[in-house]
């Protein structure tokens, strides 16, 4: 069983603590593409007062990238079970040839 740690993390310059059982360094590197997304975000001059409103923003854009993402893979994965099926229905043909 994976034992649970306490990382400090800043985003934002607000540091939080998050109680995980992955390893600190991939914990700090998803605080920091997360704290560079609402960077980008912040320097583009969109609501610059507000914090959650950032957050809300950068949240969208990673799902955004997620699921372009899942949407991709999903695509690879229809493409090579269909590759799969095909070369299947060959190897059949050829056998029943031989019989």
């Amino acid at each position: 069983m994976s034992k649970n740690n306490l990382i400090k993390v800043t985003i934002m310059d607000q540091e939080y603590t998050v109680n995980t059982t992955a390893s600190p360094e991939y914990i700090k590197k998803l605080s920091n593409f997360l704290n560079d997304k609402m960077s980008e975000i912040k320097e583009s001059g969109i609501e610059k007062d507000s914090q959650l409103r950032i957050a809300v923003l950068a949240a969208m854009n990673i799902a955004d990238e997620l699921y372009q993402i899942k949407d991709k893979n999903l695509n690879t994965i229809n493409k090579i079970e269909d590759k799969a099926k095909l070369l299947l229905s060959k190897i059949s043909n050829e056998l029943n040839k031989n019989q």
